[in-house]
Protein backbone atom coordinates (compact mmCIF):
# COMPACT_ATOMS: atom_id res chain seq x y z
CA UNK A 1 0.00 0.00 0.00
CA UNK A 2 1.31 3.51 -0.70
CA UNK A 3 1.96 5.57 2.37
CA UNK A 4 0.88 8.92 1.83
CA UNK A 5 1.87 11.79 3.55
CA UNK A 6 -1.86 12.83 3.82
CA UNK A 7 -2.63 8.85 5.54
CA UNK A 8 0.25 9.57 7.86
CA UNK A 9 -1.29 12.88 8.94
CA UNK A 10 -4.43 12.26 9.38
CA UNK A 11 -3.96 9.20 11.16
CA UNK A 12 -2.49 10.76 14.05
CA UNK A 13 -5.18 13.36 14.57
CA UNK A 14 -8.37 12.63 16.13
CA UNK A 15 -11.92 13.49 14.32
CA UNK A 16 -12.81 17.13 15.01
CA UNK A 17 -9.13 18.00 15.08
CA UNK A 18 -7.79 19.94 12.08
CA UNK A 19 -11.44 22.28 11.80
CA UNK A 20 -10.31 24.33 15.38
CA UNK A 21 -6.16 23.68 14.25
CA UNK A 22 -4.52 27.44 13.89
CA UNK A 23 -1.00 26.61 14.42
CA UNK A 24 -0.70 25.73 10.84
CA UNK A 25 -1.31 29.14 9.96
CA UNK A 26 -3.59 31.43 7.36
CA UNK A 27 -5.41 29.96 4.48
CA UNK A 28 -3.19 29.97 1.44
CA UNK A 29 -4.66 27.73 -1.06
CA UNK A 30 -7.34 28.00 -2.80
CA UNK A 31 -9.84 25.00 -1.14
CA UNK A 32 -12.99 25.27 -1.54
CA UNK A 33 -14.80 23.18 1.89
CA UNK A 34 -18.46 22.04 0.55
CA UNK A 35 -21.48 21.65 3.00
CA UNK A 36 -22.13 19.10 5.04
CA UNK A 37 -24.70 16.71 3.22
CA UNK A 38 -27.88 16.59 4.54
CA UNK A 39 -30.92 13.96 5.38
CA UNK A 40 -32.85 15.02 1.76
CA UNK A 41 -29.84 14.95 -1.23
CA UNK A 42 -28.38 12.06 -2.70
CA UNK A 43 -25.54 10.31 -0.90
CA UNK A 44 -22.44 11.65 -1.87
CA UNK A 45 -20.36 8.77 -3.49
CA UNK A 46 -17.94 7.79 -6.16
CA UNK A 47 -17.33 4.32 -8.30
CA UNK A 48 -13.34 3.68 -8.35
CA UNK A 49 -12.08 1.86 -11.06
CA UNK A 50 -8.11 0.24 -12.31
CA UNK A 51 -5.73 0.58 -9.67
CA UNK A 52 -7.78 2.98 -7.12
CA UNK A 53 -10.73 0.43 -7.58
CA UNK A 54 -8.46 -2.48 -6.92
CA UNK A 55 -6.65 -0.60 -4.04
CA UNK A 56 -9.70 -0.12 -1.91
CA UNK A 57 -11.01 -3.90 -2.80
CA UNK A 58 -7.90 -4.56 -1.34
CA UNK A 59 -7.14 -2.82 1.80
CA UNK A 60 -10.62 -1.94 2.52
CA UNK A 61 -12.81 -5.17 1.74
CA UNK A 62 -10.19 -8.39 1.14
CA UNK A 63 -7.09 -8.05 2.13
CA UNK A 64 -4.55 -9.71 0.66
CA UNK A 65 -4.92 -10.98 -3.37
CA UNK A 66 -6.41 -13.94 -3.93
CA UNK A 67 -6.22 -16.03 -7.20
CA UNK A 68 -9.91 -16.18 -8.13
CA UNK A 69 -10.42 -12.52 -7.36
CA UNK A 70 -11.56 -10.33 -10.35
CA UNK A 71 -12.63 -6.93 -10.63
CA UNK A 72 -15.72 -4.98 -12.69
CA UNK A 73 -17.22 -1.50 -12.56
CA UNK A 74 -20.21 -1.06 -10.92
CA UNK A 75 -22.89 0.57 -13.51
CA UNK A 76 -25.39 3.67 -12.17
CA UNK A 77 -28.08 1.05 -11.52
CA UNK A 78 -25.89 -1.28 -9.40
CA UNK A 79 -25.24 1.21 -6.86
CA UNK A 80 -29.09 2.90 -6.48
CA UNK A 81 -29.97 -0.41 -5.60
CA UNK A 82 -27.31 -1.06 -2.97
CA UNK A 83 -28.10 2.80 -1.93
CA UNK A 84 -31.71 1.57 -1.99
CA UNK A 85 -31.07 -0.92 0.75
CA UNK A 86 -27.83 0.58 2.94
CA UNK A 87 -30.31 2.73 4.83
CA UNK A 88 -32.43 -0.14 6.52
CA UNK A 89 -29.27 -2.71 6.37
CA UNK A 90 -28.06 0.00 8.83
CA UNK A 91 -30.81 0.62 11.05
CA UNK A 92 -30.65 -3.11 12.42
CA UNK A 93 -27.27 -3.47 12.54
CA UNK A 94 -25.30 -2.85 15.91
CA UNK A 95 -23.20 0.44 15.85
CA UNK A 96 -20.99 2.16 18.11
CA UNK A 97 -21.34 5.17 20.08
CA UNK A 98 -19.98 7.55 17.61
CA UNK A 99 -21.35 6.17 14.56
CA UNK A 100 -22.91 9.41 12.89
CA UNK A 101 -26.11 9.72 10.86
CA UNK A 102 -25.63 7.87 7.18
CA UNK A 103 -26.47 10.54 5.19
CA UNK A 104 -23.19 12.99 6.59
CA UNK A 105 -20.95 9.81 5.14
CA UNK A 106 -19.64 10.12 1.54
CA UNK A 107 -19.34 6.66 -0.06
CA UNK A 108 -16.71 5.06 -2.82
CA UNK A 109 -17.78 2.32 -4.37
CA UNK A 110 -15.70 -0.87 -6.16
CA UNK A 111 -16.79 -4.14 -7.70
CA UNK A 112 -14.68 -7.34 -7.42
CA UNK A 113 -15.47 -10.88 -7.80
CA UNK A 114 -14.73 -13.92 -5.86
CA UNK A 115 -15.60 -17.14 -7.72
CA UNK A 116 -18.75 -16.89 -9.19
CA UNK A 117 -20.15 -14.62 -6.95
CA UNK A 118 -20.24 -10.46 -7.58
CA UNK A 119 -19.41 -7.99 -5.17
CA UNK A 120 -19.56 -3.68 -4.43
CA UNK A 121 -16.83 -2.64 -1.87
CA UNK A 122 -18.25 0.00 0.34
CA UNK A 123 -16.21 2.48 1.86
CA UNK A 124 -17.95 5.03 3.76
CA UNK A 125 -15.69 7.89 5.45
CA UNK A 126 -17.44 10.66 7.35
CA UNK A 127 -17.71 14.16 5.98
CA UNK A 128 -15.38 15.56 8.80
CA UNK A 129 -12.79 13.96 6.98
CA UNK A 130 -13.67 15.58 3.62
CA UNK A 131 -13.62 19.01 5.93
CA UNK A 132 -10.72 18.75 8.04
CA UNK A 133 -8.65 17.71 4.24
CA UNK A 134 -9.34 20.19 2.58
CA UNK A 135 -8.79 22.75 5.57
CA UNK A 136 -5.20 21.35 6.25
CA UNK A 137 -4.93 21.46 2.03
CA UNK A 138 -5.59 25.28 2.39
CA UNK A 139 -2.55 26.22 4.34
CA UNK A 140 -0.19 22.82 3.35
CA UNK A 141 1.54 23.20 0.03
CA UNK A 142 2.31 19.71 -0.33
CA UNK A 143 -1.02 18.32 0.36
CA UNK A 144 -2.35 20.55 -1.86
CA UNK A 145 -0.32 19.80 -4.85
CA UNK A 146 -0.53 15.94 -4.15
CA UNK A 147 -5.00 17.00 -3.70
CA UNK A 148 -4.73 19.16 -6.98
CA UNK A 149 -2.89 16.87 -9.35
CA UNK A 150 -5.32 15.29 -10.96
CA UNK A 151 -8.09 17.56 -10.60
CA UNK A 152 -10.03 19.81 -8.28
CA UNK A 153 -8.95 19.38 -4.87
CA UNK A 154 -12.22 19.02 -2.96
CA UNK A 155 -12.74 15.76 -5.60
CA UNK A 156 -10.01 13.78 -3.83
CA UNK A 157 -11.95 11.37 -2.69
CA UNK A 158 -13.36 10.75 -6.22
CA UNK A 159 -9.99 9.61 -7.86
CA UNK A 160 -8.05 8.23 -4.81
CA UNK A 161 -9.35 5.49 -2.10
CA UNK A 162 -10.10 7.15 1.66
CA UNK A 163 -7.84 4.41 3.31
CA UNK A 164 -7.52 5.26 7.34
CA UNK A 165 -6.54 3.12 10.06
CA UNK A 166 -8.76 3.16 13.21
CA UNK A 167 -10.76 6.71 13.26
CA UNK A 168 -13.51 4.89 15.16
CA UNK A 169 -17.11 4.57 13.35
CA UNK A 170 -16.50 7.83 11.22
CA UNK A 171 -15.01 5.19 8.86
CA UNK A 172 -16.41 2.01 7.78
CA UNK A 173 -17.02 -0.69 5.19
CA UNK A 174 -19.66 -2.83 4.17
CA UNK A 175 -19.45 -5.17 1.19
CA UNK A 176 -22.82 -5.90 -0.79
CA UNK A 177 -23.43 -8.99 -2.78
CA UNK A 178 -25.09 -7.53 -6.20
CA UNK A 179 -27.25 -10.75 -7.29
CA UNK A 180 -28.93 -11.02 -3.70
CA UNK A 181 -29.16 -7.79 -2.97
CA UNK A 182 -27.45 -8.50 0.25
CA UNK A 183 -24.90 -6.77 3.13
CA UNK A 184 -22.35 -8.70 4.56
CA UNK A 185 -19.42 -8.01 6.93
CA UNK A 186 -19.85 -4.42 8.17
CA UNK A 187 -16.50 -3.35 9.75
CA UNK A 188 -16.22 -0.68 11.97
CA UNK A 189 -12.59 0.99 12.05
CA UNK A 190 -10.87 0.74 15.45
CA UNK A 191 -14.37 -1.61 16.65
CA UNK A 192 -14.10 -4.72 17.55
Amino acid sequence: MRTSRLLMILCLLPAGSLVANTVLGPHRFPVPIPKRPQSDEAPRGAILTGGAGRELVTYTCLGKPTADRGYWTPAGTDIERLESGLGAFMSHERTPSDYQPLHEYYRQYAGFTVGDKTYICVNLFHASHVEETLSLAQRDLDLFKKLSAEGPPEDYWRREPVIVNDGGAYFFSVQYEAATSTFRYLRFNGHA
